[in-house]
């Protein structure tokens, strides 16, 4: 997930599709599941990164 903010400054927001999108050395564009990066930010542990509550559609802001 990190690396789909990689280049993005503080503050960026992506929705969880965008993330989806992204290709990083772990996945290609659109092999991770909606369900697996959701998952992973209302676990509230991806260092950097942060669910924005309340948000529709669901986003992850990149706070360091």
């Amino acid at each position: 997930m990190r690396e789909a903010f990689e280049g993005l400054p503080v503050g960026s927001v992506l929705t969880v599709a965008q993330i989806v999108a992204a290709r990083t050395s772990q996945y290609g564009a659109g092999e991770i599941s909606a369900g697996a990066v959701t998952a992973r930010l209302n676990s509230d542990n991806v260092p950097g990164i942060r669910a924005v509550l309340n948000s529709s559609p669901l986003t992850a802001r990149k706070i360091t």
